[in-house]
């Protein structure tokens, strides 16, 4: 939803439609509503920039510790759940 943003799109409906199916209620739409500006667009591109390198060094991080077979299975489960693994929804 947040690349949809970055790339213009402003229909509401259609940034509704990407996210996991609990937003549909006009009161949820409306809340997709808003002016977008570049600068907001360029605000959330920076930021999820910043993430992706956050991400990446964590996991160099982690991958070069060698961290026991559990802790890699444990973290890699934490990357599965829903927004814990990054924020940005496609």
């Amino acid at each position: 939803m947040i690349e949809a943003l970055i790339a213009g799109q402003t229909d509401p409906e259609a940034l509704a439609a990407l996210a996991d199916g609990r937003i549909g209620h006009a009161a949820e739409l409306s809340a997709l509503r808003g002016r977008v500006t570049a600068h907001h667009r360029f605000m959330l591109r920076l930021h999820l920039d910043h993430l992706d390198a956050v991400d990446a060094a964590i996991s160099a991080s982690i991958r070069s510790r060698g961290q026991p077979r559990t802790f890699r299975v444990a973290c890699e489960m934490l990357t599965t759940m829903p927004a814990s693994a990054r924020l940005r929804l496609k």
